[in-house]
């Protein structure tokens, strides 16, 4: 993830069951002069840009499969992310108005 112009708070949730980090999260804030994060396969990600005509650039690991999108939703109770909001409504696309919360995902996984 690069932020090629304007800023970021970037989060990135460890999903890779595994992991010693399993559920948990980290964030930075980035823009053009602090440079880039590398999140593995494993993660789910999101970011909150914090300026009016941010563009960030990214590059995944494959091509993109409509019936493999898929997310959290963005202010989901159980990670607890303080996002950088200031008080301020979040402008989201219907597509992240729509994704389900961690515990609804996870009582819908058969083990």
């Amino acid at each position: 993830i690069r932020v090629v112009r304007g800023s970021i708070f970037d989060v990135f949730i460890d999903l890779r069951k595994d992991s010693k980090d399993y559920n948990s999260f980290g964030s930075y804030f980035l823009n053009p002069e602090n440079g880039w994060i590398y999140i593995p396969e494993g993660f789910a990600h999101g970011f909150c840009t914090l300026e009016d005509n941010t563009i960030v650039s990214y590059k995944v690991n494959n091509y993109y499969d409509q019936d493999l999108d898929s997310g959290i939703f963005w202010d989901d109770p159980f990670f607890k992310i303080n996002w950088p909001l200031n008080g301020e409504k979040p402008i989201l696309s219907n597509k992240d108005l729509a994704l389900p919360m961690w515990n609804d995902i996870m009582s819908e996984v058969i083990f």
